[in-house]
């Protein structure tokens, strides 16, 4: 029997040289948002918990 190492692709797609660079402002504004760090996304949720009462309530 032949070992194969393992291969997983996720979310593969084709595009064209035009339809990437029309990306491009998109993936920056994605990656330089603050709240892919998740201290900064913890602290912004737990401040909503505290200014909203019932929001609060609702998730307790």
């Amino acid at each position: 029997m032949t070992y194969l190492r393992p291969f997983v692709a996720h979310g593969m797609a084709v595009a064209t040289r035009e339809q990437s660079e029309e990306n491009v402002p998109h993936m920056l504004a994605y990656l330089s948002d603050p709240e892919l760090d998740p201290k900064v996304r913890q602290a912004r949720l737990l401040k909503q918990l505290e200014d909203d009462p019932s929001l609060a309530a609702a998730v307790s």
